[in-house]
């Protein structure tokens, strides 16, 4: 089974809707997100969302791939 080039997509889920999503620092848009056609490599994953602890990860995108990543945040404990 060969794999079209242009199927290379990424998608970024959250367990809280509406979290910013950044890829190597630039900003994506809001989950649920897909991001199609990035090149095979390493990236920075970043997830955001006020009141919540931010989580980065290093992901590896693979050519001709549909990869999911679910980021799970967790609330942030503010001490007064």
């Amino acid at each position: 089974m060969e794999i079209a080039e242009d199927k290379t997509e990424i998608s970024i889920r959250c367990n809280t809707a509406k979290a910013s999503v950044y890829i190597n620092g630039e900003y994506q848009g809001k989950t649920e997100l897909k991001i199609k056609n990035l090149r095979e490599g390493t990236y920075s994953l970043k997830v955001t969302k006020k009141g919540h602890k931010s989580e980065e990860y290093e992901i590896q995108v693979e050519k001709g791939l549909r990869q999911n990543f679910y980021v799970e945040l967790k609330k942030s404990i503010m001490e007064l």
